[in-house]
């Protein structure tokens, strides 16, 4: 499952910075996981991914470091983000975005 391939291209194409993708360069946060899981979906289940169906990330489900932030909302953008990494990445996979 080429969840690399969907993290390269919201920073390459979409232009994400590496700080909203990756905690510590290895880790992604917790919109990268979103981004992450729905690719592990769209995989699993063969069904292509037309809209995401989240619209916050509850603080007892982030990651422990960022808990004290509270709720996290998830932005069109990010959304529209995370349906065109994917799709990118099932077409493509294992390829660097470019």
């Amino acid at each position: 499952i080429p969840s690399g391939t969907v993290v390269m291209y919201a920073h390459i194409v979409d232009g994400w910075a590496q700080t909203d993708l990756y905690r510590d360069y290895i880790h992604v946060t917790d919109f990268g996981r979103l981004m992450v899981s729905y690719m592990w979906y769209a995989q699993l289940t063969g069904e292509p991914l037309t809209e995401v169906k989240i619209d916050t990330i509850q603080a007892s489900l982030r990651h422990r470091r960022a808990i004290s932030l509270g709720d996290m909302e998830v932005t069109p953008e990010m959304k529209q983000t995370i349906i065109d990494a994917v799709a990118y990445s099932l077409e493509h996979p294992l390829e660097i975005p470019g």
